[in-house]
């Protein structure tokens, strides 16, 4: 009877162990973000980056994803809940890696590295360099590029006379759209640049929809309106494309099909492939802080053909290396 029991017990308790032994061999990644989970950036990290590293490591990995949500509930207020949430929730796990995604989540790490991540090699993907140095820690900064969309369209439109900017009014957008005014003055003196910032979303519809002629927007981003609303950047994006009585140009991901007619795009698979690839090499030994940071170009100029149709321009004007998404094909 002994001897049965301890088979019996075996047989339930032996898989259980084994689950438990495999668990522990595998790699330990957390990943902090800075904005809500259905931004299209986290989409694709959610779905490309635990692949890449299962794959990169020849074994599948324990994959977390925290967001911060900062837009909606700004970190001031909620930071010593979160604190206190991810010490309680992680408590006595070790990461081999925290990645970073955006300057909020890296400024929090700055602050809490050492008391809720016991010094975990730490991998930050942003638009801007940390404003304080994280111990052993190196990333991949990839700043939007604005002006070259606006080569694009002068070269679509060549008659072009002026560009409705259209950004947000949270200290976000206004950041990026200092950035953008600054690409803009090259061009000054062929076009004319109107910054529709920081408007309710209804005045700044009604605006879109009478547009003069020889007219183009380029949409910056909008997290928050005039009227304090918060919207994901690439559902807003549509909301001015669908308004606009003029071709819509943004640095939108390339994969979504927002109803603008291109510009410089996002390439973000090819962003998580290099940010995977980064963080592959702190996985297999190497010190972060001994990789220096860098700054790989994943942007692509593209355009979609059928709205490069609708709105009856020439695509044989495209700069050579212009990828066209959609292009139906001949008949041959």
């Amino acid at each position: 009877m002994v001897w049965w029991a301890t088979a019996l017990a075996a047989c339930i308790l032996g898989p259980s162990a084994h689950a438990q032994e495999i668990n522990r061999g595998k790699r330990e990644i957390l990943v902090l973000n800075s904005t809500r989970q259905h931004e299209q950036f986290y989409v694709v990290s959610e779905r490309e980056l635990p692949q890449l590293f299962a794959d990169g490591l020849g074994q599948q990995v324990n994959y977390y994803t925290e967001y911060l949500d900062a837009n909606r509930f700004p970190l001031a207020r909620v930071e010593h809940i979160w604190v206190e949430f991810l010490r309680q929730k992680y408590a006595g796990r070790r990461f081999d890696l925290v990645l970073l995604m955006g300057d909020l989540a890296m400024d929090f790490m700055g602050r809490h590295r050492d008391e809720l991540f016991n010094g975990a090699p730490t991998v930050f993907y942003s638009l801007n360099a940390p404003r304080s140095d994280i111990p052993n820690a190196t990333g991949l900064l990839n700043r939007f590029s604005y002006g070259p969309s606006i080569d694009l369209a002068l070269a679509l439109q060549p008659d072009l006379e002026r560009v409705y900017v259209v950004t947000g009014a949270g200290p976000s957008d206004r950041r990026f759209e200092d950035q953008a005014r600054g690409e803009f003055r090259r061009f000054e003196r062929r076009v004319q640049f109107i910054y529709l910032s920081g408007l309710a979303t209804s005045d700044l519809e009604e605006q879109l929809r009478r547009l003069p002629p020889r007219s183009a927007v380029y949409y910056v981003v909008v997290t928050r309106d005039g009227a304090g609303e918060t919207f994901q950047q690439m559902g807003y994006l549509s909301r001015v494309a669908a308004a606009a009585n003029a071709p819509t140009y943004s640095w939108a991901d390339l994969s979504v099909d927002a109803g603008i007619v291109g510009g410089r795009r996002r390439d973000q698979i090819g962003q998580m492939k290099a940010l995977a690839a980064l963080a592959l090499r702190v996985l297999r030994g190497e010190r972060a802080d001994a990789i220096p940071v860098s700054s790989p170009s994943t942007d692509v100029d593209a355009v979609y053909y059928r709205q490069v149709r609708r709105w009856g321009l020439d695509d044989s004007r495209l700069p050579p290396g212009t990828r066209v998404m959609y292009r139906t094909p001949s008949t041959w």
